[in-house]
């Protein structure tokens, strides 16, 4: 049997696939190996063993692992150390997420490739393989057009009383919170990148609001022309596809700034299981 895990900063998927049959799926917290502990990924793999019916993790004797932060190889090797002390007997080969939204996305077509989620993350990819990827500087450099960034700039907004009394009241009174209580959340309690994520979920439920469009327009225009400057206007501006939920929920606003500068949107999906499945079963 197969095991299929893709794995982002917010939540991760597993797909059993036993003679092209999905036989198993589960969902539970996300791994971003660049900022969990080892203990924290090993009791996210074992909550997911748990789950499983009896002698199915025995049965599985191959594993294709797509996760965050998996780019770097030392990343990667922490993945693959955690998963062999639990399936001793299984092939393991782990990949980048940026991989997995190339196979869901283009298959073995060729394409430019991002993905907007919690992170954000860009390649070109020849059909085979990642060819031409731009640095990555993490949530508090980089990262636009994602979750983090959308409520980083927010926030921002608001901090800085930009936004209209109307909305400062809407978001407060749906998320519980005022500015003080904000600033604590994001300079005193830890994992200060995931709270500027949770905001994106708030921004999307009133993304018709003007100010709110306006915000997520410009950190999207700041995706696109940023990959402009790496890739070049003529490498990207045919077959640009986007992964993530944060692409797919605010997926009008990302085609308006993408059209602001010419680029074309082919195809824009939440999350990559179902075509890692076929992909995987080809």
């Amino acid at each position: 049997m197969k095991l299929l895990i893709d794995s982002g900063a917010t939540k991760s998927e597993y797909v059993i696939i036993d003679k092209d049959n999905v036989v198993f799926r589960y969902k539970n917290r996300g791994i971003n190996i660049s900022y969990c502990s080892d203990e924290e990924v090993k009791a996210t793999f074992l909550d997911f063993i748990q789950q499983l019916p009896e002698q199915t993790a025995g049965e599985i004797n191959a594993i294709t692992y797509y996760g965050a932060g998996c780019g770097k190889p030392e990343n990667s090797e922490k993945i693959y150390a955690s998963l062999i002390t639990i399936f001793h007997n299984a092939d393991i080969q782990v990949y980048s997420d940026l991989l997995a939204a190339c196979h869901a996305l283009c298959g073995t077509e060729p394409g430019w490739v991002a993905i907007l989620g919690t992170g954000s993350a860009s390649c070109l990819y020849d059909g085979e393989s990642i060819t031409n990827i731009p640095p990555s500087l993490g949530f508090m450099l980089g990262d636009e057009g994602s979750g983090t960034h959308l409520g980083k700039m927010f926030l921002t907004h608001y901090l800085s009383k930009k936004i209209p009394e109307k909305t400062v009241t809407l978001f407060e009174q749906e998320t519980g919170v005022n500015r003080e209580k904000v600033m604590a959340k994001i300079y005193r309690e830890s994992k200060p990148n995931q709270y500027m994520a949770s905001i994106a979920q708030f921004l999307g439920h009133h993304q018709d609001e003007e100010c709110i469009r306006t915000i997520c327009r410009d950190a999207f225009r700041d995706f696109f022309t940023n990959q402009l400057d790496h890739f070049g206007k003529q490498s990207m501006c045919e077959n640009v596809n986007i992964l993530g939920s944060v692409g797919f929920h605010f997926h009008d606003i990302v085609k308006e700034a993408a059209q602001h500068l010419n680029i074309r949107i082919s195809k824009i999906i939440a999350a990559p299981s179902d075509e890692l499945i076929k992909f995987h079963n080809r």
